[in-house]
């Protein structure tokens, strides 16, 4: 409900805002943009096999095997965009067929709980620094004091001034290219 209503989603534990951005990028900063969900008609074991081989594939999850028809529903987790070309010729050259590839649209609870336990992890580490460059963004100053309303709203005034300054610049170079192509 969230993402099909908010542009911008801000994620806070314990009092600390640990992402502030769109569903979309925020989804790219847990790592769980690039999941595809694939059915496959063939032997589990080659299924398993031919994602084990792929660089592309960072890791995958059985999610349902018949054992009858021989199909599996797996759900893969690539670290590129496109691994279709390579995964179809890599189960033809195994003998599977694949069913289906649907892109998995990943849930903003799937992304608080990447990025919340990826922050309490962050913190029983003593290298502060490490925090926001294992993560993406810039990690919040400690402090027992509670966010305060107005410090995220002054917080996502600056960042909506930042969008805003980027959609003015997007919009004057479409027109400048829609001028050149006359």
């Amino acid at each position: 409900e969230v993402s099909a209503i908010c542009d911008r989603v801000i994620i806070i534990n314990k009092g600390k805002i640990v992402a502030s951005d769109t569903p979309a990028n925020l989804a790219k900063l847990s790592g769980e943009d690039n999941r595809l969900r694939l059915s496959i008609s063939g032997a589990l074991d080659d299924v398993k096999h031919v994602l084990e081989k792929m660089d592309a594939v960072r890791s995958f999850e059985v999610l349902s095997f018949d054992e009858e028809q021989l199909v599996s529903e797996i759900l893969v987790n690539a670290s590129q965009e496109n691994i279709t070309a390579e995964l179809f010729t890599r189960c033809e050259e195994k003998g599977l067929v694949i069913r289906s590839v649907a892109p998995y649209e990943v849930s903003l609870e799937n992304i608080f709980v990447h990025l919340v336990s990826a922050t309490d992890q962050a913190d029983e580490t003593p290298a502060e620094e490490a925090e926001g460059e294992e993560l993406g963004f810039e990690p919040v100053p400690d402090s027992d004091e509670p966010i305060s309303n107005e410090t995220i709203a002054e917080d996502l005034a600056d960042e909506e001034t930042a969008v805003e300054a980027v959609a003015t610049e997007e919009a004057a170079a479409h027109e400048q290219n829609e001028t050149e192509e006359v």
